[in-house]
C-alpha cells in the first residue's frame, strides 16, 4: 500500500526519520552539480558533509559533532546559489546560469540543511526537520522535472516504513543507510486479500 510522506513522517521512529532525511537530500545532490556545475568545492562540501554526517548519525544512532559547522554551510550555500535571483554581483565566484538554476542550487542545500538538523534535533523536532528536509528535495525534483527522483522519494518512505513497522524499530534505533538497499529488494505486502492465495 503506498503511503503519503508527509502525512505520515512522524510514524518513523526517530533514526528512520533522520536516515530517511539524509537519503532525500543524497537523492537530489546530483541536482545541484548539474544545475550548478561549476560551483566552487567550498559549495558543495557542506552539502556532502551534512548528509554524511546525518547518515553516520542515524547508523551510529546519536548526532554527529560537526553537524553545527555543516548546517552553517549549508545555509550559506543556498544563500550563495540564489545571488542571482536577488541581483547581487556574483563577484570571481561563478554563479548558476539562471534563476531556475538558482532555485534548484538553494533547494538542494536546504535539503541537505535540513537532514542535518533531524539528526541534531531529538524525536521531537526530527518530525518537522525530516519532513522539511524532505519538502526541499521533493521541490527540487519537480523543479527539475526529475520524475525517477520524485518516484525514488516515495519509494524509500514506503520501504522504510514497512521495514521499520515489521521490525519493530524504536527511536533508539540506529538507521544505517545501507537498509535502503534493502528496502528496494524487499517484497511488496500483499493486499489482505491475497494472503489465502
Amino acid at each position: 500500500m503506498s503511503r503519503s510522506i508527509p502525512g505520515n513522517i512522524g510514524s518513523l521512529p526517530h533514526w528512520a526519520r533522520v536516515a530517511f532525511a539524509a537519503r532525500c537530500s543524497r537523492n537530489v545532490l546530483p541536482l545541484f552539480e548539474r544545475f550548478w556545475p561549476d560551483a566552487p568545492a567550498g559549495r558543495l562540501e557542506p552539502l556532502r558533509a551534512a548528509i554524511a554526517l546525518a547518515e553516520q548519525s542515524a547508523r551510529e544512532g546519536q548526532p554527529a559533532p560537526e553537524l553545527e559547522e555543516a548546517i552553517v554551510g549549508s545555509v550559506i550555500t543556498a544563500g550563495a546559489a540564489l545571488k542571482p535571483t536577488y541581483g547581487f554581483s556574483p563577484g570571481k565566484e561563478p554563479v548558476p546560469v539562471d534563476e531556475h538554476a538558482s532555485q534548484i542550487a538553494s533547494f538542494v542545500a536546504k535539503s541537505a540543511e535540513w537532514a542535518a538538523k533531524a539528526a541534531q534535533q531529538g524525536p521531537s523536532g526530527s518530525v518537522n526537520a525530516a519532513l522539511e528536509a524532505y519538502i526541499w528535495a521533493r521541490d527540487t525534483a519537480h523543479m527539475a522535472e526529475a520524475v525517477d527522483v520524485l518516484a525514488r522519494l516515495q519509494d524509500d518512505f514506503t520501504g522504510l516504513h514497512r521495514v521499520a513497522r515489521r521490525s519493530r524499530w524504536s527511536d533508539d534505533t540506529p538507521v544505517p543507510p545501507s537498509v535502503f538497499d534493502l528496502v528496494a529488494e524487499a517484497p511488496p505486502e500483499k493486499p489482505w486479500w491475497a494472503f489465502w492465495q
